[in-house]
């Protein structure tokens, strides 16, 4: 080793190996000698130069190989090997040595048809390390053979065109990856008596046998490899608890096959584009899951020839010609079922999804969208069949065509044909859904000989349910009638549940009257086939029983021009009657298939005023009814079935929905004294631009219009008024155009009970406009504002609802002297915007929330808000604006039911300010910004300071008379009556749960209690006597004199003196003082409702006095006789 420095050096020391010794030298060339063998070496070196600074070289590594390969040879010392060309021959190169490495360089091994291209192993003993890499050998016998090997590793190997390409025989603990075989006469990679080898990530392609082939072989895994094979992609024979992984396998015959192998483990596979995906042939015990199998032209899965005990599950078997073939055998080992479990997977789109020739069991699998059948029974009994998804499938949902097998708890629906298919005998059908199926429900093909199959406890809802072909034998359709909830939640079961899709079903139409979910008739379903207990609902649906008129039936109030009327109602379950109530008499109305639309037609009426209401009674007996509506029949009015211009003044009703009208404007007013009944029916539009439902212009001067009960959609405009005055709207709907309802230059209209929503702009558009009245208006989820009111005064929203609009809910622009009252207004992105120089607005009594901001002020002063409710992220925003935020302290419920009216309540500000004395009314000014403050802020009344159960808005006041507010101290508790004011007061003891009590819910007292009785819970000092004074007020909160014989009564089960501890009244003696009685209790003692010294004195009671004893009233002859008997008594007694 020499080293040249470019300064001359004092020293230098060489690191070989991890160990240092001195090179020899000096200035600036030095150098050092090393005997070397076939193996790595590692060294570095360090020089110190004359002023003693030191450096060094990297760290260096390198390989010492052995011999080069040339030719055709034996290796048989253990060392690395390497090709430098390529080599030819008919055994070319032979391995009998452990720890050998023979590196291909990339060179290729060529043979002559025969022999192996490269061998490893000795008949006598077993060798080990053996690595081969970096090579392709074609044209042997066999590629590469391992004898007798254990833990070789063969990677980035190329053997093809060879009988084998790659053969281990009684090797173990082998690696082959990232190899390629490919097109090899018989398999790519063949295990013969091998275990514990891994065979990963290889490429096998075009082997004409198999590309994966282990026999006798045990515990090998085969992960990660792209299999396309001629033959058979994987194949197992004999071979036991192998893994096969991840997998891609395509091949034209079978991707996989296991032949008489046990306790495999293949998952995470796809095999795809064969014949056979996977082929199970005489084996047992196999767990196939999470694999992809699909586009194969025979089956996806196959279990054949005695094979059993094997589990396939959760697999996703698509595309191919039956999904999974099962003919395997029950297997019964120690009277167990060793079935082939065919469990939770997704069979779809294939011919067939399951096809069964011997016995298996098939459970909680989605069998849907195949062509043919979901699941085919042949030629097999005891198969079980349970809890399954078969839904879509061409032809039937299951076929049967064996005896004996069990169809269990499956949901069976929209199959082409037939839910279920019998063509055989003695099968049990049971707890299964079956709906929706093209055909028949349950298809029974049967021949003179099969019948007897048991039939119970299914819900079947098809068109057809049940039909026979040459059915001669009957059917066995129910079991006893047994206590157990049936598949329909009902509490006996019996026989099935018989609906139809359209409600008509026999169980869905028949009586029980003993209401056991059993009908009271038997269901003939063809001849000699009887369900004697079908299965019903009708008298205990949960479902609650409500009933309401439909659009078809005339509103409340209609006006009616025709001598008849239609009425029709729907209900929210199946009705056994319904009745109309026609102005007094009951008629049956008729039902439709469903029994929950009703109808009846009343004819010959003449003019006059009638009201009508319908009774509804369901299968369990209840009965409900409509509200009651009254129609006028007036064959004067002037009936509209069309757009129309209304010229005259009168009456008109609108008879018909005018739908997808392409007029620019549909109902024209061109009358004073027009009123226009709609009926609730429909004026609708195809939304073009500027048209308008109804068009009201230059209106009003010599008679009101009014206009109720229509509803307006898809026009630009629905409703459009101008220059009109005295125009109602009332109840009206507006909806779905581009502006609700559009108000200019108008006065003294009113807009009530009506609905403004969904509108792509405003709901409410007001402008130029005054004194009109929007009262009880929902103008919500519109588009832009709810209610727009710009350059507008005197108007007013009362009552009303404007939520979830884009931008406010309501908008003020360049408006004065309008009223926003008793509004709620939440949602929006502003709440209320006031902008322009809107002044002298009023917004009170409204409940503001959940806007992005609650009120927006934008040049907009002078403006009064009082008593709102605000919760939003952002309650007020104002630019240059300085308006009033409260009137003076008023005695009157405010918004959120405190005593006095001040100014609004401020989520944020008024659940944390503080309020001493009670009133409702914060203690400190609300300062919204330099310019706007709320002097009086509501308080958060309900509160509870002192935490009695008490509200501090209720607890207001000083009613033990100490100078401080009853809800600033726990010991004080008092409570406000319709009749009276009670507070009570234990000096250093606090009072919880404290509420008046209903007298009227407990037996009889034997005394007068005028103040009534309360509750609490007082907590003391366990086992201690406290004193507690009771102050009587009435309720205008004047004292009240209590009679000297005042006592406590309580009602309680404990500490009462009652030997059973039951309940009962009782009295404690108090002490009397003007309007206060107090009296001593001990914890556990008497007078503590809990009986426990628990340090809780639980009292129910209140103060009162002892009803008189009534005495006796004799009658003439009984006073008589009392006196006699007194003498009597008086005359034995002197005679002893």
């Amino acid at each position: 080793m020499r080293l040249e420095s470019s300064e001359e050096l004092k020293r230098a020391t060489i690191e070989w190996n991890g160990v240092n010794q001195s090179m020899s030298g000096s200035g600036k060339a030095w150098e050092s000698t090393f005997d070397v063998s076939r193996g790595t070496y590692m060294f570095r070196v360090w020089g110190e130069d004359l002023a003693g600074n030191t450096n060094s070289t990297g760290l260096i590594t390198f390989t010492v190989v052995g011999p080069r390969i040339d030719s055709c040879t034996n290796i048989d010392t253990d060392g690395y090997y390497y090709l430098t060309a390529d080599l030819s021959g008919n055994l070319c190169i032979v391995i009998s040595a452990s720890n050998v490495t023979l590196d291909g360089r990339f060179h290729t091994i060529f043979g002559y048809g025969t022999g192996t291209g490269v061998s490893a192993g000795r008949i006598d003993k077993e060798i080990s390390n053996i690595i081969l890499k970096n090579m392709t050998v074609t044209n042997f016998g066999t590629g590469v053979l391992l004898y007798r090997v254990s833990g070789a590793k063969i990677t980035h190997v190329r053997s093809e065109s060879n009988t084998h390409g790659i053969y281990l025989k009684l090797s173990r603990g082998s690696k082959i990856t990232d190899s390629q075989t490919l097109s090899n006469v018989e398999s790519g990679i063949y295990l013969n008596q091998s275990a514990s080898n891994a065979i990963e990530r290889n490429v096998i392609n075009s082997n004409q046998e198999s590309g994966i082939e282990l026999s006798r072989s045990s515990g090998n895994s085969i992960h990660g490899n792209e299999i396309s094979n001629g033959t058979k992609g994987i194949r197992l024979y004999q071979s036991s608890w192998n893994s096969i992984t991840g997998n891609h396998v395509r091949s034209a015959n079978m991707s996989l096959e296991v032949v008489f192998a046990t306790r495999n483990s293949i998952a995470n596979n796809s095999f795809e584009y064969g014949e056979y995906g996977i082929r199970l042939d005489g084996s047992r015990y196999n767990n196939l899951f999470n694999n992809t199998v699909r586009w194969n032209s025979e089956s996806g899965i196959g279990i054949t020839s005695y094979s059993y005990g094997n589990r396939i599950h959760e697999n996703n078997i698509s595309h191919n010609g039956v999904g999974v073939y099962s003919s395997g055998v029950l297997f019964v080992n120690s009277g167990v079922y060793q079935w082939n479990k065919i469990t939770n997977n997704t069979i779809e789109l294939n011919e067939v999804g399951i096809a069964v020739c011997g016995s298996s069991m098939i459970l909680q699998n989605s069998i849907r969208s195949n062509t043919q059948h979901g699941i085919a029974v042949f030629a097999s009994t005891l198969n079980s069949i349970r809890d399954n998804e078969i839904s879509s499938n061409g032809a039937n949902g299951i076929l049967l065509r064996s005896s004996q097998n069990h169809i269990i708890g499956n949901k069976i629906g929209s199959n082409g044909k037939s839910g279920i298919e019998v063509s055989s005998s003695e099968n049990m059908i049971t707890g299964n859904s079956i709906t929706s199926n093209g055909e028949y429900g349950i298809l029974l093909n049967l021949s003179s000989q099969e019948g007897w199959n048991r039939i119970y406890n299914n819900y079947l809802n098809n068109t057809n349910n049940a039909f026979f072909i040459n059915q001669t034998r009957p059917n066995i359709w129910n079991t006893q009638k047994v206590l157990g909830t049936n598949i329909v939640g009902g509490p006996y079961r019996g026989g099935n549940y018989w609906a139809t899709p359209d409600g008509a079903g026999f169980s869905q139409l028949c009586e029980d009257v003993n209401r056991d979910g059993i009908c009271d008739a038997a269901y003939q379903i063809g001849i000699g086939n009887l369900d004697y207990f079908p299965l019903t609902l009708n008298a205990f649906d949960p479902t609650p029983l409500s009933i309401t008129f439909t659009e078809n039936s005339p509103s409340d109030g209609s006006i009616v021009p025709q001598d008849h009327i239609f009425v029709e109602i729907s209900s929210s379950k199946r009705l056994s009657r319904a009745m109309i109530e026609w102005n007094g008499q009951n008629v049956t109305m008729t039902p439709d298939k469903t029994r929950k639309t009703w109808s009846f037609n009343i004819t010959g009426l003449s003019e006059g005023t009638y009201s009508f209401k319908v009774w509804g009674k369901d299968f369990a007996g209840n009965w409900t009814a409509t509200e009651t509506r009254t129609v006028r029949v007036d064959f004067s009015v002037t009936p509209i079935d069309s757009c129309a211009a209304i010229a005259q003044p009168g009456v008109y009703v609108l008879v018909k929905d005018i739908l997808s009208s392409d007029t620019s404007a549909c109902i024209i007013i061109l009358s004073d004294g027009v009123k226009l009944f709609g009926n609730g029916h429909t004026v609708e539009g195809r939304s073009l631009m500027y048209s308008k439902g109804l068009l009201i212009s230059d209106r009003g001067s010599n008679g009101e219009i009014v206009i109720k009960n229509i509803r307006f959609s898809k026009w630009y405009t629905g409703i459009y008024i101008s220059n009109t005055t005295r125009a109602t709207l009332d109840e009206i709907v507006s909806t779905s155009n581009y502006f609700g309802l559009s108000i200019f230059q108008s006065d003294r209209n009113g807009i009530y009970d009506s609905v403004f929503t969904d509108n792509r702009y405003d709901g409410i558009r007001i402008s130029s406009s005054s004194n009109t009245s929007v009262i009880n208006v929902n103008a919500s989820d519109n588009g832009d504002n709810g209610i727009d009111i710009a350059g507008s005064e005197n108007n007013s929203v009362k009552r009303s609802i404007a939520n979830s609009n884009i931008r406010s809910g309501i908008s003020l622009t360049g408006s004065s002297n309008n009223i926003v009252e008793g509004t709620e207004i939440s949602a929006n992105n502003i709440g209320i915007s006031m902008t322009s120089y809107s002044e002298q607005n009023t917004v009170k009594d409204s409940v503001i929330t959940s806007n992005g901001r609650g009120l927006y002020f934008q040049a907009a002063s002078r403006n009064l808000i009082y008593n709102n409710y605000l919760n939003n992220p952002e309650n007020h925003y104002q630019l240059y604006s300085t308006n009033t935020f409260n009137m003076g302290i008023e005695p009157e419920e405010n918004i959120v039911g405190g005593n006095y009216i001040g100014g609004n309540y401020w989520s944020g500000f008024s659940e944390a300010c503080g309020d001493a004395n009670g009133d409702g009314i914060c203690d400190s000014t609300y300062q919204l910004d330099g310019n706007n403050a709320d002097h009086y802020p509501l308080a958060d009344v309900t509160r509870d300071s002192d935490g009695d159960g008490v509200s501090d808005g209720q607890e207001s006041g000083d009613w033990n008379g100490d100078g401080i507010s009853d809800s600033q101290q726990s010991d004080v508790a008092s409570v406000e009556t319709a009749d009276s004011i009670v507070a009570f007061s234990s000096q250093n003891n606090k009072f919880s749960d404290v509420r008046a009590e209903n007298i009227s819910e407990l037996p009889q007292p034997p005394a007068d209690l005028p103040y009534g009785i309360y509750s609490f819970n007082l907590t003391v000092t366990p086992g201690s006597s406290v004193s507690i004074t009771v102050h009587v007020y009435d309720s205008s909160g004047n004292p009240v004199h209590l009679p000297a014989d005042t006592e406590y009564w309580k009602y309680t089960s404990d500490g009462n003196g009652s030997s059973a501890g039951l309940p009962r009244w009782y009295s404690i003696p108090a002490t009397v003082n003007g309007n206060t009685v107090t009296f001593t209790i001990t914890d556990g003692g008497i007078g503590d409702g809990d009986g426990v010294a628990n340090g809780v004195i639980a009292d129910p009671g209140g103060p009162g006095v002892r009803s008189p004893t009534s005495v006796p009233e004799f009658s003439g002859l009984a006073l008589m006789a009392a006196v006699l008997a007194i003498f009597a008594a008086t005359f034995r007694a002197a005679k002893r």
